[in-house]
């Protein structure tokens, strides 16, 4: 299904996650291995890939990272 979203929007969800991983990678001391374990992915790589806009971002991922690091899903996608 991942080619049913546009390349143009899963950039534009990257970047949006892009700064808020880098928020919490300051405030949380958090690295995207542990984000990537967080949301059951194999590596950092898919997490990676996902703030590239190379993958598309899922709810299940937002709520999963979210979760996990007492954030608010709307700022992960603000």
């Amino acid at each position: 299904m991942a080619s049913s979203v546009s390349s143009i929007i899963r950039e534009e969800e990257g970047g949006r996650l892009r700064v808020a991983y880098q928020r919490m990678k300051i405030t949380k001391r958090i690295t995207q291995a542990e984000i990537a374990r967080a949301c059951g992915w194999t590596s950092a790589s898919t997490f990676n890939r996902v703030l590239s806009g190379k993958i598309p971002l899922t709810l299940d991922s937002v709520t999963t990272v979210s979760y996990t690091h007492l954030t608010l899903p709307t700022i992960l996608l603000v």
